[in-house]
């Protein structure tokens, strides 16, 4: 954690194709997001209890063809902490099945 805080959420945008490889894993999620020029990808770092979201550990794939450019921006904690919603709730324990019941309430 840098003085800025933990980094709530990540924003990647993609500036170039790329011929072939150059995407970016997600591999506990088994996603693969694959870089198109003026795509950009959002995702939450941190649950709204503030611990770490394993989910979204990533990582970049090789480049077989051609040249890949990114531009990332962090959404840190910083100047935040009072906008961010206090969960009485930890939802970083949260399983798949509870969520979609979750979902399917709130649906109703």
């Amino acid at each position: 954690m840098s003085e800025m805080g933990n980094r709530i959420a990540t924003v990647l945008f993609y500036l170039t194709d790329v011929a072939q490889g150059g995407g970016t894993a997600f591999p506990i999620i088994k996603q693969l997001l694959k870089p198109e020029k003026y795509a950009a990808a959002f995702w939450y770092n941190l649950h709204a209890s503030g611990v770490g979201d394993a989910r979204v550990l990533h990582g970049a794939c090789p480049i077989i063809v051609g040249s890949k450019w990114v531009l990332n921006r962090w959404i840190r904690e910083f100047h935040q902490s009072d906008k961010r919603s206090c969960e009485f709730w930890d939802d970083s324990k949260i399983t798949m099945s509870q969520l979609l019941e979750l979902s399917r309430k709130e649906n109703k």
